[in-house]
């Protein structure tokens, strides 16, 4: 971890073995010690130190920026209400616009129903909690990818492609699909439904092919905002980059628990092998996007992006608006 890392809990309780950790903890290489002795500094893992016990980001302020976002969308940007179908799909483009499509289809799970491919009841211990509402799939049918021409089982919205709205804020009283390329843009993505308080009601943002930056250097930026979770779906692509700021309001970022009875076509989707994340994670419960048991994505490169603080996704909610030295070195 190259930049400090910090928690708000003092200590805590790994929820996949039942230990007593530091609030701010690793299982990498040596022990690391536990609360009964002084917390070290671990510069092999947290390079830029950590802290325990710091005043808590407050996710409830994020309920505001939802609503806040919605009228904003209605103001200069673009709310789509409900698609009547599955949600929506939208692929964004090197030109600024972005074609759309109302999903009809998702898959289904494969096996007999709910009783495999790593639902609640047979998932591990690790996939309990509030986080796992509303499990699925969230793979638009007989879609592998972000070519769309001829897939069934979603429709082209008549009047496609639009251009992102001059706010750059596109909200959705739906679950939404996102995926494609930017160049030279700067867009928020939200999903809600304001005033609904039924996790199972909750709208989603789920990625599962590739969403790009053309350019790294702060001049294109996507933020994703959703209600519920941020998922990474089922039928997602083996090797996948998403460039984007990443916040679940009330879920959390990551993807669900799929065994190895997750096989369509011949293809095990329970295994996957990297995913690298370029941006920011905001999630209000655990993250995760692999298990103990080998299932997800192997290899996982989450990068921050430094450009996030002084040039956010438009009207992205933000933290703290001001630098901190978290490490210095003297060169000469």
């Amino acid at each position: 971890a190259h930049n400090l890392i910090s928690s708000a809990m003092t200590t805590y309780t790994d929820p996949d073995d039942g230990s007593n950790q530091w609030g701010v903890y690793t299982t990498s290489g040596t022990d690391d010690p536990h609360p009964n002795t002084p917390l070290n500094n671990r510069p092999d893992v947290f390079i830029a130190g950590r802290q325990v016990g710091v005043p808590a980001s407050d996710f409830a302020g994020l309920t505001a920026g939802l609503a806040q976002l919605q009228t904003l969308a209605q103001n200069g940007g673009k709310e789509w209400t409900s698609s009547g179908a599955q949600g929506y799909h939208l692929v964004l483009r090197t030109d600024g616009k972005y074609d759309l499509y109302k999903v009809t289809t998702l898959e289904s799970p494969p096996g007999s129903g709910y009783s495999q491919c790593g639902n609640e009841s047979t998932a591990h211990s690790q996939v309990n909690g509030p986080q796992y509402y509303q499990w699925g799939t969230w793979s638009i049918k007989g879609l592998t990818g972000s070519n769309n021409a001829g897939n069934p089982n979603e429709t082209l919205v008549s009047g496609s492609p639009f251009s992102i709205p001059s706010n750059g804020v596109i909200f959705f009283d739906d679950d939404v699909w996102v995926d494609g390329t930017i160049n030279h843009t700067r867009v928020t993505i939200a999903a809600g439904i304001i005033g609904e308080t039924n996790p199972s009601n909750y709208s989603n943002v789920t990625v599962n092919t590739n969403l790009l930056y053309t350019n790294h250097d702060g001049t294109d930026s996507i933020g994703l905002i959703a209600q519920g979770n941020v998922n990474v779906g089922m039928v997602s692509d083996n090797t996948m980059e998403i460039d984007a700021a990443l916040v679940a309001e009330n879920g959390r970022v990551g993807r669900f628990y799929y065994d190895d009875n997750c096989t369509i076509s011949g293809n095990d989707y329970s295994q996957r092998s990297t995913l690298t994340l370029n941006g920011m994670i905001a999630t209000s419960v655990r993250y995760g996007f692999a298990y103990t048991d080998g299932t997800g994505y192997d290899t996982r490169n989450i990068n921050y992006d430094s450009n996030l603080l002084y040039g956010p996704p438009p009207s992205f909610p933000q933290a703290t608006n001001q630098y901190q030295v978290i490490s210095w070195q003297q060169l000469q």
